[in-house]
């Protein structure tokens, strides 16, 4: 149980989350006498809206914002794994519950009882009506004394 509570300490410690990442983007410009330049990085945040089914983007001002944007999407990972894990004990926790509970009731019934072949059965289905007989013949005989 040490564990599922760890993992919720984990889960209610976090802080700032979201979905997405960031990119670099480069402009590359060709000027009119031939030579080239690079600008950038510019820098976006993407994501998807899942709800209204929309990816959306942002750019990013400056390098502080690069940061935190970074450090949230990596908290949501983060956040990702340890719900992961907390349904991977929970998924343990019940398969446990579910094993005990098959062992109480194997106990309580007792060996399950194996049903017999049709011959078998027949047999002492005979047996039984051989004693029956038996125990009235001897019991009339009792009588007649």
């Amino acid at each position: 149980m040490a564990l599922k509570e760890d993992l919720v300490k984990k889960l209610v410690s976090m802080k700032n989350m979201r979905r997405g990442s960031v990119v670099a983007q480069f402009y590359d410009i060709v000027k009119a006498n031939g030579s080239a330049k690079r600008n950038g990085p510019y820098y976006l945040y993407l994501c998807r809206d899942n709800r209204k089914k929309k990816n959306l983007s942002c750019r990013l001002k400056d390098e502080d914002e690069v940061k935190r944007y970074r450090d949230e999407i990596s908290n949501f990972r983060t956040f990702e794994e340890v719900c992961a894990d907390y349904i991977d004990v929970w998924q343990q926790i019940c398969d446990i519950n579910a094993r005990a509970n098959r062992e109480s009731k194997e106990g309580q019934q007792g060996e399950p009882k194996q049903k017999q072949p049709k011959e078998l059965q027949k047999d002492s289905k005979e047996d039984e009506s051989q004693e029956k007989k038996s125990s009235k013949q001897s019991f009339r005989k009792s009588i007649k004394k």
